[in-house]
């Protein structure tokens, strides 16, 4: 009989923590997450309520939010696998913290609206991360690792902007980025100790393009291989669902007796749907496969959306208990794909390119969370909110079926 017959298992998530260089990984994570949705939330408050800050502006910062994702990217991506991730990380520690002390002391309008800029830019240093859970992470703590980070982002998603909105109250509301100045000192440890583990892996010096690193741009690494291509247009079909069903919930919402003060809780449902998603997505990636499980998303939502159009149409009542149970489900959806995103870019790309790949994918991920909601926005002004779900719900199960065939025929599940 074996000595460790009866020993109690150690939990996967102490397990992680375990690991060298894991607990700078969750540090940098959570800070990082926490930041960007305090300073998200109280960029808005402060434009609205300080700067009293017109139509145009608002859209302004909103796009600069974006910009250096859609833009940069792919480029920050493809840094991190080629540059030491000390020095991107601190980079961009630097790039945030004088951001913040900007927004902080921003006299103006415009001056703010530079700052957020440089905000967005600040967000591009977590590149180096998927190279780090790569060399760090085990395959067999790799769905725990991603459960882990899911739920952590949604949690933060769910009480930073509370305490953005409490903030919100105070006289001088711009004082609120106190708040993500401190996180930046604070995470100022983190990747001083991952740079010490990185450094046991051997990072080849910058050089000038080759033959083959041409063969191994993100684009064709994505492309060639069937598991990463059918993950990809999956998951590029479901944002661009979401987002096209993102404006015209708000819109829904303004025919309940509630209105538009259910926003808050319906974001919560979305958030409590996607923590539950994050908990579950691993044992059913176990059981499914990531492409299965991913049309199962694509057809869960439409069959969800095509309830919703059913509602608006026949002239039911529609509550914020409904909307929010709808958003809950596709809250937890989205934590499954995503969970199986990352899944397919840590076990089937490349280790010299992993962090490329990953801004890519994210790059066109992001691409249509963009262009989703202007769709969806025309569609609720021509055709009216019933027929705009209807259309989402048709879109997202012809696609999972187009994806299922087109998956048989590159030999996938």
């Amino acid at each position: 009989m074996s000595p460790n017959m009866y020993a109690i298992p150690i939990h996967p998530y102490r397990a992680l923590f375990k690991l060298d260089g894991y607990p700078a990984i969750f540090g940098i994570r959570v800070t990082a997450s926490i930041s960007a949705w305090i300073d998200f939330t109280l960029i808005f408050i402060v434009l609205i309520g300080q700067f009293q800050a017109t139509a145009f502006q608002l859209a302004t910062a909103s796009t600069l939010m974006w910009l250096p994702m859609l833009l940069l990217g792919p480029k920050a991506g493809s840094l991190a696998d080629h540059y030491p991730a000390q020095r991107i990380l601190f980079s961009a520690l630097a790039i945030r913290g004088a951001s913040v002390l900007l927004l902080l002391v921003a006299p103006t309008v415009e001056l703010f609206l530079m700052a957020v800029l440089l905000r967005a830019l600040g967000n591009l240093g977590t590149s180096p991360l998927p190279l780090a859970v790569r060399h760090i992470v085990p395959n067999a703590l790799l769905s725990d690792s991603l459960r882990l980070s899911v739920s952590v982002e949604q949690g933060t998603r769910l009480v930073a902007p509370m305490v953005a909105g409490v903030v919100g109250f105070f006289p001088a509301p711009q004082q609120g980025f106190v708040l993500s100045a401190v996180l930046t000192l604070f995470s100022l440890p983190f990747p001083a100790r991952l740079g010490r583990v990185m450094a046991r892996f051997a990072t080849p010096a910058p050089k000038a393009p080759t033959p083959t690193d041409n063969a191994l741009s993100p684009w064709r690494v994505l492309m060639r291989s069937p598991q990463l291509s059918v993950t990809l247009w999956t998951s590029v079909v479901y944002c661009f669902a979401i987002g096209y069903l993102e404006p015209l919930i708000p819109i829904l919402l303004t025919t309940v007796p509630e209105g538009a003060k259910s926003y808050g809780f319906v974001m919560g449902m979305t958030s409590a749907g996607a923590l539950a998603g994050a908990h579950y997505a691993p044992r059913l990636h176990t059981r499914l496969g990531a492409a299965p499980l991913m049309r199962g998303c694509l057809i869960g939502t439409g069959v969800a959306t095509a309830a919703a159009s059913g509602i608006v149409l026949t002239g039911i009542g529609v509550s914020g208990w409904g909307i929010g149970i709808y958003w809950m489900l596709t809250g937890a959806l989205y934590a499954v794909m995503l969970t199986c995103l990352e899944l397919a870019i840590q076990i089937h790309a490349p280790t010299e390119r992993i962090g490329a790949v990953s801004a890519k994918l994210q790059n066109t991920r992001l691409m249509a969370l963009v262009a989703g909601p202007l769709l969806g926005g025309a569609a609720a002004t021509y055709l009216g909110v019933g027929v705009g779900l209807a259309c989402a719900a048709g879109f997202a199960v012809i696609s999972a079926i187009v994806l299922k065939i087109w998956a048989a025929r590159r030999d996938m599940n």
